[in-house]
């Protein structure tokens, strides 16, 4: 249904005049006032962004935060970038008032409750600030360290304790303590490596791996090796397919101390002892580590061998082709494996 407004109508004074009045287009009622009181709010007061770098971070008279709690945090960020030392005056479920320690500086920022009552806003900031710089800042404490150091960790697994400092001292301008970075640098291994050990009560979890690959993938099997970088060290060995969609599946992995004939033996005894008798059909693909190879001859009689000539080639440790392959056909002879 369309609705034709008369431009002599009083509820629509705002006609663009002239014959406007013989004109039945439909236009668009005006917005309501909840509608207009929400849009300007959105472009009026920002949003604090908790994400926001270090050394970037801004506040400004009328920001919103989500909780107090949120706010507290950001003016502890904000004091931190900027060497500031405050107190609060006021800090209660409706309030929260912070001003500098030096009782001759203007520095201060409060903020409260919007009027809808839902987020916590700054009503006035003042950034004037007469103070030195603090170097060695109290609000810098050992749990806001040790988030900052949880990101480090996870990228640099063997961060030492001179170079958190370091770190610190040039991302922060801030000098700390040995002492306060210790124990910082402990609670962030346990949360980052706490995760990790967390991961190894997950291992049943992933025993529908085998299942589907049964069903749903390739006869491929890539079997290899790896070093862990974590604090629990060790090697993982790894049996990966192929899915219909060419896309790489985790068939089955095991996590052992030490790389060799043994281990191997009894990673390939469980994989296939899961995946019932391989089919004569089935390919791996592995590298040429020869406590590898000897591992897979004892535990897969029947099969064919098959050499990546560029492998071979690009392999300083194998000098004579002619020799490798030849010793290859010898052992396949024996096994009764090898097929012209």
């Amino acid at each position: 249904m369309v609705v034709a407004y008369d431009a002599h109508d009083g509820y629509h004074d705002d006609s663009d005049g002239g014959d406007s009045w013989h004109s039945e287009e439909m236009k668009t009622p005006p917005a309501s006032e909840d509608e207009l009181s929400e849009v300007e709010s959105d472009d009026v007061f920002p949003v604090f962004n908790e994400s926001a770098t270090f050394g970037e971070l801004r506040l400004e008279v009328g920001m919103k935060f989500n909780t107090k709690q949120e706010f507290r945090e950001a003016i502890r960020e904000y004091c931190i970038q900027e060497g500031r030392r405050i107190w609060y005056k006021k800090n209660d479920k409706e309030r929260c008032r912070a001003l500098c320690k030096t009782k001759e500086c203007d520095w201060v920022v409060y903020a409260s409750k919007d009027t809808e009552g839902v987020c916590w806003q700054i009503k006035t900031f003042n950034d004037d600030n007469t103070c030195a710089r603090e170097y060695k800042n109290r609000l810098a404490n050992r749990r806001w360290l040790a988030c900052k150091l949880v990101k480090k960790l996870r990228k640099f697994s063997n961060l030492k304790h001179s170079e958190a400092l370091a770190y610190f001292k040039r991302k922060c301008d801030l000098d700390l303590n040995k002492s306060s970075v210790t124990r910082a640098l402990g609670d962030a291994r346990h949360i980052v490596y706490g995760d990790a050990a967390a991961q190894y009560n997950m291992v049943r979890d992933y025993d529908e791996c085998k299942r589907g690959f049964k069903v749903g993938c390739r006869p491929l099997i890539g079997l290899d090796g790896a070093f862990l970088k974590t604090c629990f060290g060790g090697q993982i060995l790894s049996a990966i397919g192929q899915d219909a969609n060419n896309q790489i599946y985790v068939i089955a992995y095991a996590i052992v101390s030490v790389e060799n004939k043994e281990n191997w033996k009894w990673f390939l005894d469980l994989l296939l002892e899961d995946l019932g008798d391989y089919q004569p059909g089935w390919s791996f693909i592995f590298d040429m580590q020869k406590h590898f190879g000897k591992s897979f001859q004892i535990c897969i009689t029947d099969f064919v061998y098959g050499i990546c000539g560029k492998t071979l080639t690009s392999n300083e440790r194998t000098m004579n082709l002619e020799n490798y392959c030849g010793n290859v056909q010898g052992q396949q002879h024996k096994k009764g494996g090898l097929r012209e």
